[in-house]
C-alpha cells in the first residue's frame, strides 16, 4: 500500500512539472518569435539608464522602463527561478548610470537574492510595448479554446 502510494504521488508530481514546463516553454518561445519576426535589434548597452518600473514576462524575459518614457525588452541567459512571481527586483549593474547585455543582472528578490545574466537588451516603442505585454493574453486564452 506504501509503495502504491509513493508511485502515485511520483507520477502526479511528474504530470504537474512537465505540465508547467510546457507553458513556461511556451511563453519563452512565444516572446523569442516575438523578437525574431519583429526583427528587433538587439542593443549592447543602455546609456543614461534609470529604472523607473519593471513588468515580468516569464522567468527568462521581463519590461523595463525607465526615465524619458523607453522601455526595453530584457532576456536573460537562462531560466531566473521565481522572476514570475517576484514583487520586487533589483539591477546589478556594472556602471551607475548604464545597463550592459552579458555583463550586467537583474537580482530577484526573494530569500535568496537569485541573480540572472541580462542576454538581451531590445528597446520597444511604445506600440511594440503593449503587443509584448499583450501576448501572454493571447496565450492564455489560446489554452483555454484548447481545453
Amino acid at each position: 500500500m506504501k509503495k502504491t502510494s509513493i508511485t502515485i504521488l511520483t507520477i502526479i508530481f511528474l504530470i504537474s512539472c512537465s505540465t508547467t514546463g510546457d507553458k513556461n516553454n511556451a511563453r519563452y518561445h512565444l516572446y523569442e518569435n516575438y523578437i525574431t519576426d519583429n526583427e528587433l535589434t538587439p542593443v549592447d548597452r543602455i546609456r543614461t539608464f534609470k529604472m523607473l518600473n519593471w513588468k515580468s514576462l516569464d522567468n527568462r524575459h521581463l519590461i523595463i522602463s525607465s526615465f524619458h518614457k523607453k522601455h526595453y525588452l530584457i532576456s536573460l541567459n537562462s531560466f531566473c527561478q521565481d522572476l514570475d512571481s517576484a514583487h520586487t527586483i533589483a539591477l546589478d549593474q556594472s556602471m551607475d548610470n548604464s545597463l550592459y547585455a552579458k555583463f550586467d543582472s537583474v537580482i530577484v528578490s526573494t530569500q535568496q537574492h537569485i541573480k540572472c545574466r541580462i542576454s538581451t537588451i531590445h528597446l520597444l516603442d511604445q506600440a511594440q510595448d503593449k503587443e509584448v505585454v499583450n501576448l501572454r493574453k493571447k496565450l492564455r486564452e489560446s489554452d483555454k479554446s484548447n481545453h
